[in-house]
């Protein structure tokens, strides 16, 4: 034989060998399932500071008893707790179904923004104690790290405005910024009807009120809303007549024009110079407000306040007092001798002009 030949003979052989011994050599054992743990929590997502509740159970799905089975928790934050122990398991039967609990913290989130919560369930078989069973399970909770703001305003009193403001997510602190050139000093913790503020403007009209804050994470989110602050009440009032003509004769005040953004409760008329009448009144469905007084000598001045139904006033004043210039004396009417009198007079004018003319000519 030459080369060639004994290599391909030595080739055949070794192939040969190579099938008798797989054909003697024992089965590879296959992984067989043993137990399998199941677990699930009431949602798929949570802010911090929320409670996960877990529901765990397993199931024997081997064809021999399960014997010893212990059930083992691991929290996200490490801590582990045994769910059970000594639990024997028939094949094909489950476990009674386990709760576990785990509260949300920002330093067990991991760096996609998860908490993983793990299941680990151990045993060995009836019929071969020395063979373990063992099952494992993880959930994984999506963690929302960001915050959201929102609130409700109402007034309360003159210029005065009642903020109550909301979030959903963790949030470490939050702060009003009130649209005049305030804000209110940082609040730790979360907007709620537990924490609301009052602020008291200046002035009058839209404002943009903007209610902003940060989560336990650093994130940082903010609302904003137009606010309207109800401007005060503005009263012009008038007097006719203008002037008396005598001490004690009447003159009506009322309202000549009115502004107002909320409705008006009440009106109240005060004068000066000891005029009686002053006092505070329901306002009339028909807005009519005037009022007659008696002017004395020394005269008077009129205030009258009205108040709307948040407690802001507007007043509005005007004087009146006696006339200063009397009207004209009557041209009294002449008497007979005064006739008479007159007539005389005009006749001696004319007696002179005659004179004149007659000198001259």
């Amino acid at each position: 034989m030459n080369t060639k030949e004994i290599v391909v003979s030595i080739i055949t052989a070794m192939v040969v060998v190579a099938m008798f011994a797989v054909m003697i050599s024992p089965a590879s054992s296959q992984p067989v399932p043993s137990l399998m743990v199941y677990k699930s929590s009431d949602k798929a997502t949570y802010y911090i500071g929320e409670t996960i509740y877990y529901n765990v159970s397993v199931k024997n799905v081997h064809t021999y008893t399960c014997n010893n089975i212990q059930v083992t928790d691991t929290l996200p934050n490490g801590t582990q707790t045994t769910l059970a122990t000594g639990l024997s398991l028939a094949p094909g039967v489950m476990s009674p179904t386990y709760h576990t609990s785990y509260v949300v913290d920002a330093g067990d989130l991991t760096d996609d923004g998860t908490v993983i919560n793990s299941v680990t369930a151990s045993g060995t078989y009836a019929s071969n104690p020395t063979e373990s069973a063992s099952g494992t399970a993880t959930k994984t909770n999506v963690i929302i790290t960001e915050v959201t703001f929102d609130f409700n305003f109402e007034a309360t009193g003159c210029m005065k405005v009642k903020f109550t403001g909301s979030s959903t997510g963790s949030v470490k602190w939050h702060r009003w910024n009130f649209g005049d050139g305030h804000q209110s000093p940082v609040i730790n913790g979360a907007p709620n009807a537990g924490n609301a503020v009052t602020h008291t403007y200046t002035s009058c009209g839209d404002k943009t009120v903007r209610l902003y804050g940060e989560s336990i994470t650093g994130d940082s989110n903010d609302t904003v809303q137009t606010v309207h602050v109800a401007c005060k009440p503005i009263v012009h009032v008038g007097v006719n007549p203008g002037c008396v003509v005598n001490p004690g004769d009447s003159a009506t005040f009322s309202v000549t024009s009115l502004t107002n953004d909320t409705p008006i409760d009440t009106y109240e008329w005060t004068f000066t110079k000891g005029v009686s009448g002053s006092g505070v009144h329901t306002w009339p469905a028909d807005g009519n407000v005037s009022i007659t007084r008696a002017i004395p000598a020394s005269g008077t001045t009129a205030t009258l306040k009205v108040t709307d139904d948040l407690g802001c006033e507007g007043t509005g004043k005007i004087p009146v007092g006696v006339c200063t210039e009397k009207p004209p004396s009557e041209v009294p009417i002449l008497t007979p001798a005064g006739m008479l009198a007159l007539i005389g007079l005009l006749g001696i004018v004319g007696g002179s002009r005659i004179l004149r003319r007659g000198r001259r000519s």
